[in-house]
């Protein structure tokens, strides 16, 4: 059986792509694939979440006449990073995947490397982390099939607690809208002025679960996502989720399990965080029942069905390749 080598950026702020992807290899080693991450720094890992799982780093596969891989390898790359993917395609012999968790990024590196194909790159096969993503890799790139391995919600991470009139939020991706947002907020409902807001940002993934587990109501801040992991985690902490889906998150939002507002609407954003106080304040039976469904969505992303999809993907391509 061939090494399956999850190629992973070394970010040290919180990312649930890396997560994901740490998480791919426990679950493969789980079931006997001889899986690992790569980092192209020595002794990197995260400190943000906890997990063992086996590395390669890029100075273990350098030797003085090639790289350290073999045919049965399977080389898994991400959207960006081209300078480590022209590292490994030194050798051209192993077989490379496209781990795509943002369609948005799927041009990064094949930019870097100046290609305009990810076939250019050597890459024979995909996968994708929800449908909004393997929809667009496929249409564009042509690959014959993307499958999608789905994200999973850790119930016993993320789960309600005693809740608190506080409003959580992830500025990371609008930095610049928070400010207007919480004026817009303040100014049309100043009964509402004093309700706390709770910034989660660069924090561990257990410190996250406890604010969103303690947090009545979450502002999804999210854009040009591929799927959007913060609102779900927070659906499933009990939390009324506000705000945007980012797109990617419309592989789970719907009218039912949030309060959602169109792309770029901050305005509406502060007018439906207004709705979720007084809603939440008054015990309405529409919130209750947005927050059930919210609860019922986070559910559906189950550790179990990740590794279903993620054995049943590796196991066929390893058998087409021989591995």
């Amino acid at each position: 059986m061939g090494r399956i080598i999850y190629v992973s950026p070394r970010n040290t702020e919180p990312s649930g792509g890396i997560r994901t992807m740490y998480r791919h290899v426990q679950l493969l080693c789980r079931n006997g694939f001889d899986a690992y991450i790569c980092h192209a720094v020595d002794g990197f890992r995260p400190k943000w979440f906890s997990g063992d799982v086996p590395f390669i780093y890029r100075s273990e596969l350098i030797t003085p006449n090639r790289l350290k891989l073999f045919p049965d390898d399977h080389i898994v790359v991400f959207e960006m990073g081209h300078k480590i993917i022209a590292f490994f395609n030194q050798y051209r012999g192993a077989t490379r995947h496209l781990f795509c968790q943002n369609h948005f990024f799927m041009f990064d590196a094949l930019d870097g490397l100046g290609v305009k194909t990810w076939q250019e790159c050597g890459v024979t096969r995909a996968f994708a982390s929800s449908r909004v993503i393997a929809d667009t890799v496929k249409g564009t790139f042509s690959f014959p099939e993307v499958p999608v391995i789905p994200y999973a919600v850790d119930p016993g991470l993320f789960s309600p607690g005693p809740k608190t009139m506080q409003i959580a939020y992830m500025p990371r991706k609008r930095v610049r809208d928070v400010p207007y947002i919480r004026r817009c907020f303040a100014l049309s409902h100043p009964a509402f002025a004093d309700v706390p807001w709770v910034e989660i940002d660069g924090q561990s993934e257990d410190r996250v679960a406890a604010t969103l587990g303690q947090s009545a109501i979450f502002l999804s801040l999210g854009r040009r996502e591929g799927f959007g992991l913060p609102p779900l985690e927070a659906m499933a902490s009990g939390c009324l989720v506000v705000g945007f889906t980012g797109i990617g998150g419309r592989d789970y939002a719907d009218q039912h399990n949030g309060m959602w507002c169109e792309e770029d609407d901050l305005w509406g954003a502060a007018l439906r965080l207004a709705d979720a106080v007084d809603g939440i304040n008054r015990g309405s039976a529409e919130c209750t029942a947005t927050i059930e469904a919210g609860k019922a969505t986070a559910a559906r992303y189950t550790l179990a069905a990740m590794e279903q999809a993620l054995v049943a993907y590796w196991r066929a391509a390893l058998a087409s390749a021989g591995g």
